[in-house]
């Protein structure tokens, strides 16, 4: 089903199943040319005085109320949180104001009692000649119960919603099997842009989703999916209004996701946190995450019995942490680079008590260990610009601490702040330079260094600069994006008829060999076989078919 390009103010919704396993493809004729939007143009505006402007309004939607489970942080919802009115001026989102008088400049006010919006516009706007576009409608896109799906190539805009309102996103999809959710800007929505639940085999690719008053995307229960070609910034600014911007909110927050792959993932300029792995999270690779200037931290690994793999990556001047573990088991980061952040590079924390973490697939509780356990940090450059930044933080006590590195490994890293007295905390507010850290972690093979050179990493950018002769190893984190770990992990699946994306997904956690760098496709003519290199990178030393997939194309497969 091909959509024609033009902007469409309406609602799309796609119940259960009726299509009895076959393929259903619902595509932009051209990629990026067909917005839907969840808001209507309003003309006809009466003058007021003073610069200000009102129309008639009636959705009178007041506060949205607190979902279940949310009654701990009742205190720290302002009524701003719970308010979900969006006005935009020519594609620029105003601020909410809750009262007339707090109105200034690019901003907008509703009046319930009036039944009436007022709107100042931006300096130098006039809105009698601007387009004017207020949502009235919540969800965007409905996709549920679906099984054998692409949907590919729009534009959604405008939903609707607060923060608190349950399952507030633009697009919503729930209970899918076997899809592909590609090529999509999601962005200036009141909630989420992207939410998700109870996913298998479902495929996202080439995703935009950006300034969304909540989480960019927020999802729960998936297994076997894929996230390659992500970005995410500036979201969760209806939370940044009512200083709302911890608790349920980052640029990508998921739980209980079973066999993941998070492939160069994007997540900057965020109002909360960049990326946030959060309970039940089992055997994740995260290739090439960047995660950059967000008001909160980079990573917060929280609640994970694991194994998670954080490759390739780079978590830099975010302006809380670098990355975060509380309760987290089996993390292991290799090859990357953690630079500048503000409080530390790495924070130890959690409940001294342990957590209950469950495996959503098997319904199995697992408690998590009570010190956090079998972390692994590798060949990374970890790098504390000033004072504030600290390379290891923790605020355990010195026993807790002994046994979180009982079962550590930190080894072939590289490390610099310009204090090396003041560098890793062993214990509350107790500091000990390089040389005893190595003593107490038992580091191996690790340096302390002067920084390696980059071209610009306060801009966060990474690449060596050649023109110095500083530059220590090979530790780039460069996060090429066609490396897979080394732990046999990769994702196959056959490319639908118009080579737009995959339609079926395979996880090679079968592989006993080492994969090495790539995972590659062969025999064309029909299924397609993909297996990875041996470490000579000569021969695929296994290999799975498709001939079992329930979509069969003649088209080249796609790794990833």
């Amino acid at each position: 089903m091909l959509v024609s390009d033009g902007v469409y103010r309406e609602t799309v919704s796609m119940y259960a199943d009726t299509s009895h396993g076959n393929l259903l493809v619902l595509k932009a004729q051209n990629p990026g040319g067909v917005t839907i939007k969840a808001s209507d143009v309003y003309t006809n505006f009466t003058n007021v005085g003073n610069g200000i402007y009102s129309v008639p309004w009636t959705n009178n939607w007041g506060v949205s109320p607190l979902p279940a489970g949310w009654d701990t942080v009742e205190d720290q919802v302002e009524d701003i949180v719970g308010r979900r009115e969006v006005v935009l001026i020519n594609e620029n989102n105003l601020d909410q104001k809750l009262r007339f008088d707090q109105l200034v400049p690019g901003s907008f006010f509703v009046d319930e009692g009036l039944d009436k919006i007022y709107i100042y516009p931006q300096v130098g706007v006039n809105i009698n000649t601007s387009t004017v576009e207020i949502g009235t409608r919540g969800r965007v896109v409905t996709l549920s119960g679906k099984t054998n799906l692409v949907f590919n190539g729009f534009n959604l805009e405008h939903s609707a919603y607060s923060i608190i309102d349950g399952g507030g996103s633009a697009l919503w999809v729930q209970a899918l099997n076997n899809a592909s959710i590609v090529n999509l800007n999601i962005k200036n929505n009141g909630g989420s842009g992207l939410g998700l639940l109870t996913l298998s085999h479902v495929f996202f690719n080439n995703i935009k989703a950006n300034n969304n008053g909540s989480n960019g995307i927020g999802g729960s229960q998936q297994t076997q999916t894929v996230y390659n070609n992500i970005e995410l910034k500036n979201n969760n600014w209806r939370g940044k209004r009512g200083d709302f911007t911890g608790w349920s909110q980052a640029g990508i927050k998921v739980l209980y996701v079973v066999d993941a792959t998070f492939n160069n993932i994007l997540t900057q300029d965020n109002y909360t946190y960049g990326l946030w792995c959060d309970t039940g999270c089992t055997n994740v690779v995260m290739n090439n995450l960047q995660s950059f200037n967000n008001e909160r931290g980079g990573a917060y690994i929280e609640a994970n019995h694991g194994p998670i793999e954080m490759v390739n990556s780079k978590i830099a001047n975010n302006d809380g942490f670098g990355v975060l573990l509380a309760n987290a088991s089996n993390l292991m980061i290799d090859n990357s680079i953690l630079y500048n952040n503000e409080s530390s590079q790495i924070i130890l924390t959690g409940d001294g008590n342990g957590r209950t973490s469950k495996n959503w697939v098997t319904n199995e509780g697992v408690l998590v260990s009570v010190y956090n356990s079998n972390f692994k940090s590798i060949n990374n450059v970890i790098f504390a610009k000033d004072s504030a930044n600290k390379l290891f933080d923790t605020t355990y006590n010195s026993t807790q601490l002994s046994n979180f590195l009982s079962t550590a490994e930190f080894s072939n890293n590289q490390y610099y702040h310009y204090n090396n007295e003041n560098s890793f905390e062993k214990s509350s507010n107790i500091f000990v330079p390089f040389t005893d850290w190595v003593d107490l972690s038992n580091e191996t093979g690790s340096k302390f260094v002067e920084p390696i050179c980059y071209v610009n990493p306060e801009q966060n950018n990474f690449s060596l600069d050649s023109s110095c002769t500083n530059n220590q190893g090979s530790n780039n984190g460069d996060g090429s994006g066609s490396e897979i770990p080394s732990s046999g992990k990769g994702i196959c699946g056959p490319l639908d008829s118009n080579s737009n994306g995959l339609v079926d997904l395979v996880d090679f956690t079968k592989f006993s060999g080492n994969l090495y760098n790539k995972i590659i496709c062969t025999d064309t003519i029909e299924y397609g076989n993909c297996g990875g290199m041996d470490s000579n990178k000569d021969k695929i030393i296994d290999d799975i078919d498709f001939k079992n997939l329930i979509v069969k194309y003649k088209n080249s497969s796609a790794c990833i």
